[in-house]
């Protein structure tokens, strides 16, 4: 079934197939395969998917901040020294941050990602190494930092609410008082299918499966992501003990929040 609904989400993505027509059929299965797949199948998507992604395997990739990551450090980060970043790759944000002198440590739980990164860092002989994490948590740590980045992109693939807020408290533990948290998330409005219809389709499936609630704003393209209004990110930051201070939608979205 994973390789099934994979494959025909890439034919899907075709600029030749009318998306007028099959829209309504593919949310149908997008929404049943949220009903039915359970967190492993999810884990197994991710790793298929980014074990492919060869772009995360480059030195060049690697070496480059994004413009809105440099524009953040810019604008919240000057009493920063120590960052804590989740979901490191192949270790581009660490690579990056070290290079604009920040102290920093990171993790992912992607072992081949893990393997080459560290691989990355003794070319370019760096003091730097990427730890393992379990998927969809944060690690204990033996220190604080003055801020915690939830690595590019990797928000949008936790499933569940409480699953999402509990992490984000792991993560204020590791915060020095009035640390910053970076999230990045897809806003709502980059939603292509309809969310009313994933949710009821998806939870008639997990109800028959016995699986986990399908949340509105829920996706799979084809790994699993979520889209999220603002209002939302602010709840999950507030209720992990964050207030959010500012957020962007321009590119996509970045929520940056204090620890109260």
């Amino acid at each position: 079934m994973i390789n099934f609904f994979i494959f025909i989400n890439k034919i899907y993505k075709k600029n030749w197939v009318p998306k007028r027509i099959f829209r309504f059929p593919y949310s149908l299965l997008v929404g049943m395969c949220l009903g039915l797949f359970k967190r492993d199948d999810l884990a197994k998507i991710d790793r298929i998917l980014y074990d492919e992604r060869k772009e995360y395997f480059n030195d060049e990739h690697n070496k480059h901040l994004y413009r809105w990551e440099k524009e953040f450090v810019k604008r919240y980060f000057s009493k920063v020294k120590t960052i804590y970043i989740t979901a490191v790759g192949g270790g581009r944000e660490l690579y990056g941050f070290h290079k604009l002198g920040f102290d920093v440590s990171g993790c992912e739980y992607n072992s081949l990602f893990r393997k080459n990164g560290n691989e990355f860092f003794k070319r370019e002989n760096l003091p730097l190494s990427i730890e393992p994490v379990e998927r969809d948590d944060f690690p204990e740590l033996n220190k604080t930092y003055d801020a915690v980045i939830i690595g590019w992109g990797s928000y949008i693939h936790i499933k569940g609410r409480n699953v999402r807020v509990n992490m984000l408290r792991k993560a204020s533990k590791a915060l020095e008082k009035d640390g910053i948290i970076v999230v990045s998330y897809w806003p709502a409005k980059w939603m292509r299918l309809n969310s009313k219809r994933l949710e009821k389709v998806g939870n008639f499936f997990a109800r028959l499966r016995g699986n986990e609630t399908v949340e509105r704003g829920d996706c799979l393209d084809p790994e699993f992501v979520r889209f999220y209004h603002s209002d939302e990110i602010k709840d999950e930051l507030n209720e992990a003990g964050f207030d959010l201070f500012e957020y962007r939608e321009d590119e996509f979205g970045v929520a940056i929040g204090k620890k109260r």
